[in-house]
């Protein structure tokens, strides 16, 4: 086994072509001119760092890969200012109004949706005949895309994918919004796909196990920048042979009764390893420190009136975030099969319980958190499902019900070993072991989007659609500037 060295390998560097926008909101009210107003900019740093550090450059289909016409062919208006540079919207925002590319994607329950102005929206031509860009049209009739109580104005445009545009968050089961879009499939080996952690930011991967009473932890060389923009390594594979260091084996401060790789995961945070196992009501949190890897436990026993019911129903390795650790929090699922959210500094401060929306397996499976605070939850038990699965979806203090992208077929052993997002658009699902029918043995990670660009962030107040006005967003994408 090949042991670190300091030698990086070579990023290929891709040429992006400077990109200008125009967008323009407006507001009729019996064929008169409410407001108007028009927003002129260079794309903002969020599809520059999409492409330049997510997108899987050799792996994804050119079809796929920042088409002018799709990659912005989604759009929301929002109750908050957002972030030019991430890639979702804040977490306490709300959507007022969204649209896609279907020329009639009005959905009857959902009166934030508009429709997609196919007459008006249209590719834009350089000298030479070659496409430069696209105009993009949405509209909205006169009862749908309102501001809340006639009052609350928008205050953020964000694009996206279409498909990811039309979203209904819906606390019902009727799951018609979509929070990813599938854009790739990497072929990959046991090894990495395995390895539970990927650190972006220090270019590492980490694989743990359990056994003999040590927790084992191999380190990784993992080139995230490269791998993110090409999909591959420098040597044309896609695998983890280089470790750092040696394989480590740790005692824990506290002793894990009655292990069970299904009552256990494994979370990143602040760059530091969180060993988490649990039994009935109790959590211990063994935390690694990664610079040497020195352990210290704690045990919770939160105050939840029952037991802890969440499995990660994967009995031949330990899963990322089967529990999420996150800003001094854990969440998890109770008996009662609802989601709570703990106080690690005060075990007595539990939240009101959230309700579980898709509940088809949803007590097992795994989390995954977006950059803005928001998570997915990801249930087992859905087997051979080729149109994607039903999820628990956490944004602005409310539980829905969603549909994921993520479509390969599964059995009992075949699910997802962890949910990796990075912080430039991509969701990593890796796929380690085999299904239990037949003899598949699906070694794969599945590239999936979930990102929204804030193009432009309203600072006047006064731009708000009412019941009886008519509206319409024109959105210019180009490689030239348009006058």
């Amino acid at each position: 086994m090949k042991i670190y060295d300091s030698m990086k390998p070579i990023v290929r560097s891709i040429d992006i072509p400077k990109l200008y926008n125009t967008c323009i909101l407006e507001a009729y009210k019996d064929g008169e001119l409410v407001w108007r107003e028009e927003h002129h900019n260079t794309t903002t740093d969020f599809p520059k760092n999409v492409i330049n550090k997510g997108n899987f450059f050799d792996s994804i289909p050119n079809n796929k890969l920042f088409p002018l016409d799709k990659f912005f062919a989604g759009i929301q208006l929002i109750s908050k200012q957002g972030d030019a540079t991430r890639m979702t919207i804040p977490s306490d925002a709300e959507i007022y109004a969204c649209a896609g590319d279907a020329s009639m994607n009005v959905d009857n329950n959902d009166l934030r949706r508009g429709i997609y102005n196919v007459d008006s929206s249209e590719p834009l031509y350089g000298a030479n005949g070659r496409i430069i860009g696209y105009k993009h049209v949405w509209n909205w009739l006169d009862t749908r895309g309102n501001c809340p109580d006639n009052l609350h104005p928008f205050k953020a445009v964000c694009l996206t994918r279409s498909v990811l545009a039309v979203a209904r968050y819906d606390e019902s089961t009727a799951y018609n919004n979509v929070l990813d879009e599938i854009l790739a499939t990497i072929s990959t080996t046991e090894r990495l796909a395995k390895c539970q952690l990927i650190d972006y930011e220090n270019e590492c991967a980490y694989f743990i196990w359990y056994s003999n009473s040590k927790i084992t932890v191999e380190k990784y060389q993992l080139d995230t920048k490269q791998f993110h923009v090409q999909g591959v390594f420098n040597d044309g594979s896609c695998d983890v042979t280089t470790q750092i260091g040696t394989t480590v084996q740790i005692t824990p401060d506290t002793a894990i009764s009655d292990f069970s790789n299904d009552r256990s995961s494994v979370s990143l945070v602040n760059g530091n390893i969180h060993f988490l196992t649990w039994n009935n009501t109790t959590i211990v949190d063994n935390i690694i420190d990664t610079s040497d890897y020195s352990v210290t436990s704690n045990t919770y026993t939160f105050d939840l009136g029952s037991g802890i019911t969440i499995r990660t129903l994967d009995t031949l390795g330990i899963v990322k975030d089967g529990l999420l650790v996150s800003g001094g929090y854990i969440w998890l699922i109770g008996s009662d099969n609802k989601f709570y959210k703990c106080n690690m500094a005060n075990v007595s401060d539990v939240s009101e319980p959230y309700p579980m929306v898709a509940n088809n397996g949803g007590n097992n499976g795994v989390f995954a958190e977006l950059p803005n605070g928001d998570w997915i939850k990801y249930s087992y038990g859905q087997d051979n499902v080729t149109d994607g699965i039903t999820v628990n979806f956490y944004h602005n203090g409310k539980v829905y019900g969603a549909k994921c992208s993520y479509n390969a077929p599964r059995g009992w052993g075949m699910n997802p070993r962890a949910v990796n997002v990075t912080p430039y658009g991509t969701i990593l699902v890796s796929l380690p072991y085999a299904g239990r029918y037949g003899s598949e043995h699906f070694i794969s990670i599945d590239v999936l989007t979930h990102y929204v660009s804030t193009v432009w962030n309203i600072t006047d107040d006064d731009h708000y659609k009412t019941a009886g006005m008519d509206m319409r967003c024109i959105y210019i994408i180009s490689e030239e500037e348009i006058t």
